[in-house]
């Protein structure tokens, strides 16, 4: 039942997400703000110390429990806080932000930040896998001597095979304008969409939760290899899928003219 949360959870974040994006949450300001941080993160610390949940708002090998997969309801007073505290800093940020180099680089990595959410473990799973395998090094113990020398090091190859990664799909995020059509309509069937939707999200649900370990069976409806199917066939069926049209307006511009 953990995972109704992926429901649950993630899509009361989204939308939280959603509000803040349209400055619905405007009224989170000052005292307001540092009380809902105060208070999300009271309760996150509360939560830690009395629950079952662990310190780690991420999944760490080893842990009897994970708090994001799936995600529990720990994560909403995380947000709670995080939000506050957001907007409690918000005067400060958006000064800084004005700065001329400040705003060149906002306005640089803004155009490539779905392409780093997306690659940056990747990225961490390319690295590791030619330091461990490739090199047959261990990564040390968290905190100690070994692990805070190697660590500039570590930064410094993630970043490296980020940077290649974000440089050769960044594109991606701005499709070219020769595609577009008039009437600004998907041109591909309904249920060949949702049918994509539901394939695709299935199967990184799969691998998700199952894994990718190669021990499975290849006829394990669960196993990473069905999984990794049911993605390609998605995506196949979206090959020829564009969004058409000039981009929306935004909502306050269409209801203005």
């Amino acid at each position: 039942m953990g995972y109704a949360n992926l429901v649950f959870v993630w899509a009361t974040v989204y939308h939280l997400g959603v509000v803040y994006g349209s400055g619905g949450l405007a009224r989170w300001s000052g005292g307001r703000a540092l009380k809902a941080a105060a208070a999300g993160f009271g309760v996150t610390a509360i939560a830690v110390l009395v629950g079952p949940y662990p310190l780690s708002m991420i999944g760490m090998p080893g842990a009897p429990v994970s708090n994001m997969n799936p995600p529990t309801a720990v994560l909403l007073s995380l947000a709670v806080g995080q939000l506050g505290l957001a907007q409690a800093l918000r005067p400060m940020i958006e000064r800084w932000a004005a700065r001329t180099q400040v705003a060149r680089g906002i306005e640089w990595i803004s155009q490539r930040l779905m392409t780093v959410y997306l690659w940056h473990m990747p990225a961490l799973v390319v690295a590791s896998a030619v330091a461990i395998v490739g090199f047959g090094w261990s990564t040390p113990e968290p905190f100690g001597d070994e692990w805070r020398d190697a660590m500039p090091v570590w930064i410094a190859a993630l970043a490296a095979v980020l940077a290649v990664t974000v440089r050769g799909l960044g594109r991606f995020e701005h499709p070219p304008a020769t595609a577009a059509r008039a009437d600004g309509r998907v041109t591909a069937s309904r249920p060949r969409v949702r049918a994509a939707v539901v394939l695709i999200g299935l199967g990184l649900l799969s691998l998700t939760v199952n894994g990718f370990s190669p021990a499975a069976s290849p006829l394990d409806p669960t196993g990473p290899l069905a999984a990794t199917a049911a993605v390609g066939l998605g995506l196949a069926l979206l090959h020829d899928v564009r969004v058409t049209g000039s981009p929306a307006a935004p909502r306050r511009e269409r209801l203005n003219s």
